[in-house]
């Protein structure tokens, strides 16, 4: 790659600095300052070569104190100590969750009724309520600022098949566990925050999107499946029965896929970063098609390292 294009490019990283003051200043108005500080901190945060402990840097050229900048930005509320669980009898078949600030983990259990629970929150921003066969979840804080949000748990029957689920948070990790029986659709998008996924299976079509975000897959199976991080890693193991695509402006993409490789159209690509294809380093831009092949797998980092391997 030409100098001039490098130097273009990490002036455009510079930029996205500047952008993520202000993501931080969203995630502060919707709740989650006091969470955002911890994750800084503790390092939960860093992609690629970007890394936010005590500033945001990348290899050591660029340096922006944001942590001190969030936690200073407005005075934190304490953190909620209310607890609400509910059970329903109802056939539910769709699940839709709508949060400012919390931590969302839906998991499978041995339960014969869905169960949600809420914990370490405040119960006046809190609305949970089946509409026909749709269960909605709902923490809505408005302007105010916590110090940590709650953490909202969803317990499906282990043989229940879910039609559709939609999770929309502000900030807060998303966690999916141990849904075998699978999910129709699946849509989740995030502006900040980790999203996991664990033996769970998508049978139709499933988008996944982490504004400021690591999205972490393994043991699944997905029909078909479109990812994407503006700043944040894609990690992946697991099964493609159709196209997979991943996005990643900055970070990295790391993908095990089961399978044959002859079974895809395969086209890797990054503009400031490496390319590895079954553990061999390759061009920039990596293309590979066979001729019977139906589906592609597209994986493209525009800064950091884009690699695919077989099991």
């Amino acid at each position: 790659m030409k100098k001039f294009t490098k130097i273009i490019l990490l002036i455009a990283a510079v930029l996205t600095v500047v952008g993520l003051g202000f993501i931080i200043a969203a995630s502060v108005t919707a709740g989650g300052a006091g969470a955002l500080t911890a994750q800084l901190r503790s390092g939960e945060l860093n992609f690629g070569n970007w890394h936010f402990e005590d500033g945001v840097y990348y290899k050591g050229d660029i340096e922006v104190n944001v942590s001190d900048m969030v936690e200073d930005a407005m005075q934190l509320l304490p953190t909620g100590s209310e607890r609400a669980e509910n059970e329903f009898t109802e056939k539910i078949i769709r699940l839709e969750i709508d949060v400012d600030l919390a931590n969302i983990t839906i998991k499978a259990g041995d339960t014969e009724k869905l169960r949600v629970c809420l914990e370490d929150g405040y119960t006046k921003y809190y609305d949970v309520k089946v509409d026909g066969d749709t269960l909605k979840v709902a923490y809505d804080v408005g302007g105010h600022t916590f110090k940590q949000g709650p953490k909202i748990v969803v317990e499906v029957p282990e043989h229940t098949v879910l039609e559709q689920m939609y999770i929309y948070t502000d900030l807060g990790e998303i966690t999916l566990l141990e849904l075998e029986e699978g999910i129709e659709e699946l849509e989740i998008i995030s502006d900040l925050g980790n999203i996991r996924m664990d033996d769970c299976k998508v049978k139709e079509s499933c988008t996944i999107s982490a504004a400021l975000g690591n999205i972490i897959i393994e043991d699944s199976f997905f029909e078909m499946v479109d990812m994407s991080a503006a700043m944040g890693n894609i990690d992946f193991s697991g099964k493609v029965k159709g196209d997979m695509t991943a996005q990643v402006d900055m970070g990295s993409i790391e993908v095990e896929l089961e399978g044959n490789k002859e079974d895809y159209n395969i086209q890797l690509s990054t503009e400031v970063g490496n390319v590895k294809f079954d553990g061999k380093k390759q061009e920039n831009s990596f293309d590979v098609y066979h001729g019977n092949a139906q589906f592609y797998v597209v994986l493209n980092c525009d800064m950091g390292d884009v690699e695919l391997s077989y099991d």
